[in-house]
């Protein structure tokens, strides 16, 4: 039953990223440990305000800390997000309170 909740939970997140899609930076201020000894990145981005948190699977390439990455996340609940590792940003790019409809640079995510 509770993978079955775990699946849907992460149903339900990539869904509404996918239907209510927006761009801002993330910032990766740690890595740490997993109980099942993998590696996790953290990262932080703020929408209208807002600060917001959350982690993902360690990219060995990725800067931390300090990186600032590509987070595609959902205008309609922001809390749910995605970052790309890969799709660094300058320190010049200056981010929308909203963020961004489309992501910079890049036209396909």
């Amino acid at each position: 039953m509770m993978l079955l909740f775990g699946w849907y939970k992460g149903y339900v997140k990539r869904k509404s990223i996918r239907s209510y899609p927006a761009y801002t930076i993330g910032i990766t201020p740690r890595l740490y440990l997993t109980a099942k000894g993998g590696r996790s990145v953290a990262y932080t981005y703020v929408v209208n305000g807002v600060e917001y948190k959350s982690s993902t699977s360690y990219a060995y390439e990725a800067k931390v800390p300090g990186g600032r990455y590509l987070v595609k996340f959902s205008y309609e609940r922001p809390n749910n997000s995605q970052i790309y590792l890969d799709y660094e940003l300058p320190e010049h790019l200056k981010i929308p309170e909203k963020g961004w409809a489309k992501p910079p640079y890049r036209s396909r995510l």
